[in-house]
């Protein structure tokens, strides 16, 4: 009688995206035999989509079949994995018992994105500015810079004339 599915218990974000901040370094669980007792578990990481599996090193291209890495740990199992490159990943787990029977293989998929968010590069506006009681009109290219994620919101006004705003005041307008 082969062992019971291997559970995969450390990869939980809700939407299955991870970053540098917050992927594990590892894909880890639990796995569970009645008789004979746990072997090994075996788990790959393939990038999805493809035939290129992670063999302990490398990407490597295995069109046939999975390849397989040994987790260290029996009931609590772990594999520890610096991903590296962004991109959609697609992991299987199966657990093996001293018997020689191997349990159905569990997969999960995420996607790791190691690129940072980026701004449009420019936004160009045409509005019309009323100041110092005459009206004038402005055309202007506002650009925005996103610091991170953690950190507050930084952003730039400039202008073609060279002008800018910070925050807290406005530049001169030109008739």
């Amino acid at each position: 009688m082969p062992p019971s599915t291997p559970i995969i218990t450390n990869l939980t974000n809700s939407d299955d995206n991870y970053g540098p901040n917050t992927w594990p370094g590892s894909i880890s669980g639990t796995a569970a035999d009645a008789l004979s007792g746990l072997g090994t578990t075996e788990v790959y990481i393939k990038k999805a989509g493809t035939t290129l599996y992670w063999d302990g090193s490398t990407y490597a291209n295995s069109p046939v079949s999975p390849i397989y890495n040994t987790a260290t740990g029996t009931i609590n199992w772990s594999y520890a994995i610096t991903l590296g490159s962004s991109g959609s990943y697609e992991v299987g787990v199966r657990t093996n018992d001293t018997a020689g029977n191997t349990s159905t293989v569990v997969t999960d998929t995420f996607t790791y994105d190691e690129a940072d968010p980026a701004a449009a590069g420019g936004i160009y506006i045409n509005s019309n500015i009323e100041g110092n009681d005459k009206y004038y009109t402005n055309n202007n290219l506002v650009s925005v810079v996103v610091v991170g994620p953690d950190d507050p919101l930084a952003y730039s006004l400039l202008s073609n004339n060279g002008s800018s705003y910070n925050g807290s005041t406005y530049p001169e307008a030109t008739p």
